[in-house]
């Protein structure tokens, strides 16, 4: 998001993103789940103190619900809130650490929202538990307790992934802007092999040089999020963009994916 919302801006100053989901997670997601947590930073606005090891520390969770007011000063997502409770941890994973480096953006902000106990709970003992536990046969009993958490959690409900992102810059002419991006799935399953396939697309073509990479380092972000609309049935994708303190315009038309659901 971070890649696909700076393109055109310079310079650009401050991302803050969302990240909500429900639905049964595969052996592979949850695997993927937990390392990518183990490697995520608490975010520089949970209040760590100066000089602690950002890796070692718990990140922070608050509960939201519709009919009352947070309990800690928290922003609440840009889309409604479930009646039932829901946690938000606010942690910054590496990857958008990375982007926040490459693009020179101030001390990015990261929200994931959680509406069950199971899974979070799941994640912060992974977090937690020594160095060890991320290696071989504790990283795949992590994976199955994973699972099992995201299927009680996710009990009669149906799946869904949404990201929303903003980004704060200036355009060529010096105008201050803030775009936003939000992307709404209901494939959880299909959105994996849909990213895949767009990895595979991009390297079979000569566009991927050797060696390992992450993902939002590589790949280009419009056409991956192009790819993802097309593909990927039921799925929305909405970019907009606002003068800093003014009234909000529309960058793209809200795309949906070309294929009944």
């Amino acid at each position: 998001m971070p890649r696909r919302l700076a393109d055109g801006l310079f310079p650009v100053t401050r991302f803050t993103g969302w990240y909500s989901g429900a639905g049964p997670l595969a052996s592979h997601a949850a695997v993927t789940r937990l390392l990518a947590r183990r490697r995520s930073v608490v975010s520089p606005t949970a209040g760590a103190p100066e000089g602690a090891d950002p890796r070692r520390r718990t990140d922070k969770a608050c509960l939201f619900r519709d009919e009352a007011p947070p309990i800690t000063r928290e922003p609440r997502p840009p889309w409604p809130l479930p009646a039932r409770p829901a946690a938000v941890h606010r942690i910054v994973p590496e990857e958008l650490w990375q982007q926040a480096y490459d693009l020179r953006l101030e001390g990015p902000s990261w929200h994931e929202v959680f509406e069950g106990p199971h899974v979070p709970a799941a994640l912060e003992r992974f977090a937690q538990a020594p160095e060890a536990a991320g290696e071989g046969t504790a990283l795949m009993a992590a994976a199955g307790e994973l699972v099992r958490a995201s299927l009680a959690d996710t009990a009669e409900r149906s799946p869904y992934e949404t990201v929303h992102g903003t980004l704060d810059g200036l355009t060529p002419d010096g105008r201050a802007v803030r775009r936003s991006v939000s992307m709404h799935c209901v494939d959880v399953a299909g959105l994996l092999g849909t990213m895949a396939s767009v990895a595979v697309h991009d390297i079979t073509r000569g566009r991927v040089p050797s060696g390992v990479h992450t993902m939002a380092a590589t790949l280009p972000p419009k056409g991956t999020a192009d790819h993802i609309v097309r593909h990927l049935p039921q799925t929305i994708l909405r970019v907009t963009e606002a003068p800093i303190d003014g009234p909000g315009m529309m960058t793209s038309a809200p795309q949906a994916a070309r294929h009944p659901g």
